[in-house]
C-alpha cells in the first residue's frame, strides 16, 4: 500500500523546469557584466566571452530582456556610477576611470543621456534608480 502510494506521488510530480539555453546565455552574460563592471567591456568582447556571435547575444538579449547587450551593460555601468557618486567621495573623473571609460567626457556624455542629468547634479539632487 505505501509503496502503491508513493508511485501515485511520484507519477504526479511535475517534471522539473527545463532552463532553455537562450536563459542561461542570458543569465551568463548578466553575471560576466556584473564581474567586468570596472573594465572596458563592449557587446562584442561580451560575446566573445560567451562563445557567441555578437549578432546572436543581441538577439537573444532583445528576445529574452528586450534590449541590446550594449544598452544592458551602459544601463549597470550608470546604475553602478550612481552607487559610487552617492556613497563614496570618489570624482566623476575617478568614477569614470573605475567604470572603466578612458575619456571622462564620455563618461559624462553618457551619465547625462541616460539620467537627464550631469554626474555632478546627479550627487546633489538625484537619488538611485531602481531599474535604468
Amino acid at each position: 500500500m505505501v509503496s502503491g502510494l508513493l508511485m501515485t506521488l511520484a507519477a504526479g510530480r511535475e517534471p522539473p523546469p527545463v532552463e532553455h539555453p537562450a536563459d542561461s546565455l542570458i543569465s551568463r552574460a548578466q553575471d560576466e557584466v556584473s564581474r567586468r563592471m570596472e573594465e572596458n567591456l563592449n557587446a562584442t568582447a561580451l560575446a566573445r566571452l560567451m562563445g557567441v556571435s555578437r549578432e546572436y547575444l543581441t538577439r537573444k538579449f532583445r528576445e529574452q530582456i528586450a534590449i541590446t547587450p550594449h544598452e544592458y551593460i551602459v544601463r549597470q555601468k550608470m546604475l553602478h556610477a550612481c552607487h559610487l557618486l552617492k556613497e563614496t567621495t570618489l570624482s566623476s573623473k575617478e568614477v569614470s576611470t573605475r567604470l572603466g571609460y578612458r575619456e571622462p567626457a564620455h563618461f559624462t556624455r553618457t551619465f547625462k543621456r541616460v539620467l537627464q542629468m550631469t554626474p555632478r547634479q546627479f550627487r546633489s539632487v538625484g537619488s538611485i534608480p531602481q531599474v535604468l
